[in-house]
């Protein structure tokens, strides 16, 4: 199926991904970070000060910059091709859902959460809800789908959107050990979207995760436990199996279907 038949070529955004899908998704990337800081600053200063303002005023200008990219995919009829409204298929394989135990082995940091500091878990609760939602908003529908598109007939296309989405995932978290393990994060969820034609699991993984390590910090002060570490293996083994299968050309799983 041509799926550049099936969406608004006069859209800029559209063309953009379909002449120079790199640069694009390089661009996208860029300005989503610029959106960030610039808003979260405004936001900051409009909120009173408290102990947690930080992870309230991150929260708001996350939910602001999910709601633009909503709209932006809607207007360009992109809905279905970034996986946000498309009817969820069950993965032809078991090598997806190798990244299910990062998400649910750091159950364990709820032993360290200090549960009488209910502000400061609401505070974490919605920032890191507003995060997950629109980092795969961006990247696994906005960025992904675009380089689909525009690599579209080429060989190996969803190894090089995978893969270029992921390390776009990456840069942004700025430390070298950061940009690794948020581009090894960026392939597993990558994986959980294509192979299920839905960005939802990888949103509800992204945001267990990020969570459940975050909590012990930010009520009681505790961190680098190993149960922070321990689901790495786990986002590895995703990773490298993401990897390898697209390169290879097995790509029935990673399908790019919009039905």
């Amino acid at each position: 199926m041509n799926h550049k038949s099936n969406i608004q070529r006069e859209h800029p955004l559209h063309r953009a991904f379909a002449q120079r899908p790199y640069a694009t998704g390089f661009a996208v990337t860029l300005a989503s970070f610029l959106f960030t800081g610039g808003t979260r600053a405004l936001v900051t200063s409009l909120l009173a000060d408290g102990p947690h303002v930080t992870a309230v005023a991150a929260g708001l200008q996350q939910s602001l910059l999910a709601i633009v990219v909503l709209v932006l995919l809607w207007r360009m009829g992109w809905l279905r091709s970034a996986k946000i409204w498309s009817r969820a298929h069950q993965p032809t394989s078991w090598w997806p859902w190798l990244i299910l135990p990062a998400a649910l082995i750091p159950l364990a940091a709820l032993f360290d959460v200090d549960w009488t500091k209910t502000t400061a878990i609401a505070a974490s609760i919605f920032d890191y809800t507003t995060t997950g939602v629109v980092e795969e908003f961006v990247f696994r529908g906005l960025v992904l789908a675009g380089l689909m598109i525009g690599l579209e007939g080429k060989p190996h296309a969803t190894f090089k959107a995978v893969i270029a989405s992921s390390l776009l995932f990456g840069l942004p978290h700025l430390s070298p050990v950061g940009i690794v393990f948020a581009t090894v994060f960026g392939l597993s969820f990558a994986a959980l979207t294509l192979s299920t034609n839905t960005i939802w699991f990888a949103v509800g993984v992204h945001i267990a995760f990020d969570l459940f390590t975050d909590l012990p910090n930010a009520t009681a002060g505790i961190s680098g436990r190993w149960y922070v570490f321990v689901p790495v293996f786990f986002v590895l083994a995703s990773g490298i199996a993401t990897a390898i299968r697209t390169r290879k050309g097995l790509q029935p799983a990673l399908a790019m279907n919009t039905a």
